[in-house]
């Protein structure tokens, strides 16, 4: 139902560009006062070579296209591309990174800062999209009030101001679920090839985009059963997955170059063959793991499975080689796991709990109270239509018709009659802008990559989204219902305006902020080497010319001039009891597993370095 209240007389177009130009004023002006975040530079350095060599080697563990389009800007810089470097030769994105941006002829800050350009642009273009969704489904006032809620949200002004991948994938699968809706509405072709364009762009921005194919399929179902319509069929819905797979394979292909090449000719694989040739005795793979064994014996030259593959990784070249290779590197690393931190502990192979803790902390309470709210609601409606007691008069028939069924039976038949048509009564766009967070969110409980809040991103258009819809009801006491929301806006805007520039440590007020984050996350939810600049600025400014330093950093520490020796450790027990200096140390390495440093833990930081990083000055 259409919100009837009319926001102002001032120009609409005009008040979304002065809001997106407030959130760009925040992105631009807080990424100058920050150094590259440890995964920038790889980032950086592979999509600037992926425009000049068309060679995908670095950095294959992420689609091409976000960093290409960061990378661009450069191409008009008179940049070298450190090729020569034996970084290159041996695939190792971390150095190859560093080569670029710190021994090249141009200064590192000024290359960084103009690759984050096109992400932060990015960003307004998922605002812009947010607006027009949320205008359609409930008017002005709702579109204003989701903008405001976007344009002012910490975690997603903290990475769209990064090369990462994670903005541009929120912003394409928003996108891809916003065009799906359109087509569902029209059938229209145009509709159709925008959606199948969108849906293939996000596969190539990050891997996580592939849980779009399984949705997708859901999707069309569920319009299916929902519309009492014959236009969608099973035909149909048959036509448009294939449409969607052609135009993925084709922007994929566009997208890598339309590279073809042998497995035998990539490094990586050749060196496994190697590895596998040297390895005789199949009982050698007894101590690994289940899967790996079966697929290292499955893949060995003695065997007969082993000699076909290796023979076909020889002669039959894959289309988009390196899509396939970061697919299964991506595979290999969930598998494995990754060191994840939780509440002050550590796990190999992550937390299933991990995304919802750091949805609760480091989401605004205001948003999170509107969509508890929302949440609420919802539900209630969902209940009160399941539980009616009316009974339609098709149904009384039914009933009448067929006494064998037991009284269960008969309450088991209402309810779910009562279930399917509040379904049907819902709109269906508003069941997409439901499931698609919840079904991102499930996913991700899946992961063993605990490594950051910034891969659960893509549910916050969606969550603003469900959050604007308040806005549109209508209570008895409507004027304090006004108040209430715009009391909750302040104090939402309050709340991201008074960490600035620091987005990326946003802790909401449940958690006490930022200061105590580390008690909960640390990693990419509050340290990612993101604040040594800001670091060297304080030395500067208090004369502090020597430090033992210890950050969580990929980039070339000596690019910045720090005179540093290393933080004395736990054993090292005579240099604690003399020590006499100052110590710089991020939150990630002071509190990493083990705690090596728990000497530092014990003593109040003489200063918080944008929260990540905390200095003792220990002079005596």
């Amino acid at each position: 139902m259409k919100n009837k209240l009319q926001i102002s007389k001032f120009p609409s177009v005009l008040l979304v560009i002065i809001l997106l130009s407030v959130m760009f004023f925040l992105e631009f002006t807080s990424a100058l006062q920050e150094n590259q975040t440890v995964d920038e530079g790889a980032h950086l350095a592979s999509g600037y070579s992926y425009l000049r060599t068309g060679d995908f080697r670095i950095n294959p563990e992420h689609p091409p296209l976000l960093k290409e389009i960061s990378a661009v800007p450069l191409l008009f810089l008179p940049l070298r591309l450190p090729t020569n470097h034996e970084s290159w030769n041996e695939y190792n994105q971390w150095e190859f990174g560093r080569q670029f941006l710190y021994h090249n002829l141009v200064d590192a800050d000024l290359i960084l800062l103009l690759g984050r350009i096109p992400v932060i642009l990015l960003s307004l273009i998922l605002g812009i999209f947010i607006f027009k969704w949320v205008k359609k489904l409930w008017g002005n006032t709702a579109a204003f009030f989701a903008l405001v809620l976007y344009v002012f949200e910490p975690n997603i002004l903290a990475h769209s101001r990064y090369v990462t991948t994670d903005l541009a994938l929120t912003l394409f699968l928003f996108l891809t679920i916003y065009a799906l809706d359109q087509y569902l509405q029209s059938y229209s072709r145009k509709h159709l090839i925008i959606f199948g364009i969108l849906f293939a762009i996000a596969q190539v921005v990050k891997f996580s985009a592939i849980i779009l194919f399984p949705l997708l399929i859901v999707f069309l179902l569920l319009k299916k059963f929902h519309s009492s319509s014959n236009r969608l069929n099973y035909r149909r819905i048959c036509l448009v997955i294939l449409f969607v797979m052609l135009t993925t394979a084709a922007i994929i292909m566009l997208v890598y170059g339309f590279e073809i090449k042998r497995p035998i000719e990539d490094k990586d694989v050749s060196t496994f063959f190697e590895k596998q040739a040297s390895v005789t005795n199949l009982a050698d793979y007894s101590d690994e793991p289940f899967l790996v064994k079966e697929l290292l014996i499955l893949t060995n030259p003695s065997t007969k499975s082993g000699a076909i593959i290796y023979e076909l990784a020889k002669k039959i070249p894959i289309p988009a080689f390196h899509y396939f290779k970061g697919l299964w590197v991506l595979f290999s690393h969930d598998y494995w796991g990754h060191t994840s931190y939780l509440f002050g502990h550590y796990s190999n192979f992550g937390f299933w709990y991990y995304f919802p803790c750091t949805f609760l902390i480091k989401t605004s309470v205001p948003l999170l109270l509107l969509f508890l709210i929302g949440f609420c609601l919802f539900n209630f409606k969902l209940i009160k239509a399941v539980f009616r007691t009316d009974l339609d008069r098709e149904l009384k028939i039914n009933i009448a018709k067929k006494r064998f069924l037991t009284k269960f039976k008969e309450k088991l038949l209402r309810k779910s009659r009562n279930l399917i048509s509040f379904f049907r009564k819902t709109p269906f766009s508003h069941w997409l802008f439901i499931l698609t967070p919840l079904v991102y969110l499930l996913w991700a409980l899946t992961s063993k990559i605990n490594i950051g809040h910034r891969h659960i991103l893509p549910i916050y258009p969606f969550i603003i989204i469900f959050a604007s819809s308040l806005t549109a009801i209508k209570p008895r006491r409507l004027k304090v219902w006004r108040i209430f929301l715009l009391v909750l806006l302040i104090f939402y805007i309050s709340s991201t305006l008074r960490i600035y520039p620091n987005f990326l440590v946003y802790f909401n007020e449940l958690v006490g902020g930022p200061s105590n984050g580390p008690r909960y996350l640390v990693d990419s939810n509050i340290d990612w080497g993101q604040d040594i600049l800001k670091l060297k600025h304080y030395l500067e400014k208090n004369h502090i010319n020597e430090i033992c330093l210890g950050v969580l950093s990929s980039l070339d520490i000596n690019y910045y001039n720090f005179n540093r020796k290393p933080i004395p450790k736990d054993k090292d027990l005579d240099q604690i009891k003399g020590f006499n200096g100052v110590v710089a140390i991020s939150v990630t390495v002071l509190y990493e597993e083990g705690r090596p440093y728990s000497w530092l833990e014990k003593l109040k930081p003489d200063a918080k370095i944008g929260f990540s990083i905390y200095v003792y000055d220990l002079r005596k």
